[in-house]
């Protein structure tokens, strides 16, 4: 594999490790590499020299060895000086492509002095469980990097673990843009931070089947094994640990939005959210929404919604125009269809215009359409398989008949100050009273 090339220095301590390949040996098949590897300390004991082969851990997961096995999205190369654009004293000075093909780099374009790096990912690449190379393996990896969610200015509960390196200090953000393109956001421009990703550890990237699951607290660093060092908070661990029961007297039967008064059911558990919604004050408020105008003046059937950039669902899936469209579409649907819940303005044809920017057709006019919009049966959700995602403060971790287990939205501003729930069903008022006396709720 031309691709198998091992980095022999790296920005980290120059490696003491020596590394010593053994080809050719009559026991040894042509196919196989057999790696001796020895530390700053000498050889380990036999069985301890290479550790868990963990990509974002440090000892005893030696990195000469990791660096046979694993890939990043750019790769130190000595013989490169002039890096990838062929100009010397800048910033991918001996800096080749790996899993990123090529990348471009953007400083303060959006005004707020952020330096945005932007990586065309190799595609056609394959994990060796068979799992796809793609941007969301990209985002996957560098939430367990980084202890965090990628959303600009979120916490990352593990920038200090890396404090070795200043790439870590800066980085602030990181998102999929589409399927086979990634960017990072830093807080400033950061010259380094492109030979830095070159090394080995911690930058390395995993199959996604790999890694635990972010959203039920795992995380593959040992730090968290051992206790966030460096006083780290992780985002999906409230202070404390705070858990609170809340007893009601009726939960929703599912969580499928399409299904009688679930959508809004699930609003009030605060699992779900509308494009628009009402304050406490009584006033018409953005929630996944920024905007609704009319195209055309004087035509009051036609609308289109402007969404919030950089919304995520409680997945850490970009609410776009497409998934809103589809969803706002089902919704109509089936509701017009049961006449059940029918919207106050009738049949609807819902499209996405743009990424950010959804158009409404209606059947009957209106000159309130957010008002519209906030009416509860327009709950923004999408299908990921046979589950139902949304986007509001609190994701349903698991259900059943009688109970809601919610976890605090890690896409969600604040997720690290709500504590985890548990929605209880009473049979009737005297019930909860009773819950409530005796304190379980």
């Amino acid at each position: 594999n031309a691709r198998v090339t091992p980095l022999w220095c790296s920005l980290e301590q120059s490696p003491k490790a020596m590394l010593t390949v053994f080809s050719g040996a009559a026991a040894t098949p042509p196919s196989k590499l057999v790696v001796s590897v020895q530390t700053q300390n000498g050889f380990f004991s036999t069985g301890d020299d290479i550790g868990a082969l963990n990509p974002h851990d440090y000892r005893p997961n030696e990195f000469v060895t990791n660096d046979f096995i694993f890939e990043g999205l750019v790769a130190w190369d000595g013989k490169n000086p002039t890096g990838l654009d062929n100009i010397a004293g800048n910033e991918d000075d001996y800096v080749s492509p790996s899993l990123a093909k090529d990348w471009k780099t953007a400083y303060n374009e959006t005004g707020k002095c952020r330096y945005v790096i932007t990586f065309d990912l190799l595609e056609g690449v394959t994990f060796h469980d068979g799992t796809p190379w793609n941007a969301a393996a990209a985002v996957a990896n560098f939430n367990q990097i980084m202890g965090g969610v990628g959303v600009l200015g979120f916490p990352k509960a593990l920038a200090g673990m890396h404090d070795w390196l200043g790439f870590t200090q800066y980085l602030d953000a990181w998102e999929a843009v589409d399927e086979m393109t990634f960017s990072l956001t830093f807080t400033s421009y950061y010259e380094a931070a492109l030979r830095e990703l070159s090394t080995i550890r911690p930058f390395r990237m995993s199959s996604v089947a790999a890694l635990p699951s972010l959203e039920h607290r795992g995380i593959s660093h040992v730090a968290e094994r051992n206790g966030l060092r460096n006083g780290g908070t992780w985002p999906n661990k409230c202070a404390k640990q705070a858990h609170y029961v809340v007893g009601k007297t009726g939960i929703p039967g599912s969580t499928d939005p399409t299904a009688g008064s679930t959508g809004w059911a699930l609003t009030s558990l605060g699992v779900g959210e509308k494009l628009f919604t009402v304050d406490r004050y009584g006033f018409i408020v953005g929630q996944v929404a920024a905007s609704v105008a009319r195209p055309v003046s004087d035509n009051y059937n036609v609308w289109t919604v402007t969404l919030k950039p950089n919304y995520h669902f409680s997945d850490g899936t970009r609410v776009t125009a497409g998934l809103v469209a589809t969803c706002l579409q089902e919704l109509n649907d089936k509701n017009s269809s049961s006449g059940k819940a029918r919207a106050s303005v009738g049949v609807m044809t819902v499209t996405a215009e743009s990424e950010l920017v959804v158009k409404i057709v209606s059947e009957r006019s209106t000159h309130i359409m957010d008002s519209v919009l906030a009416e509860w049966i327009f709950t923004i959700y999408y299908n990921k398989g046979d589950e139902y995602i949304f986007t509001g403060p609190y994701a349903v971790d698991n259900f059943d008949t009688d109970t809601f287990h919610l976890i605090p939205n890690l896409y969600y501003p604040l997720a690290e100050q709500r504590p985890t729930l548990t929605i209880t069903k009473y049979g009737g008022s005297g019930e909860l009273a009773a819950g409530a006396l005796a304190r379980p709720v």
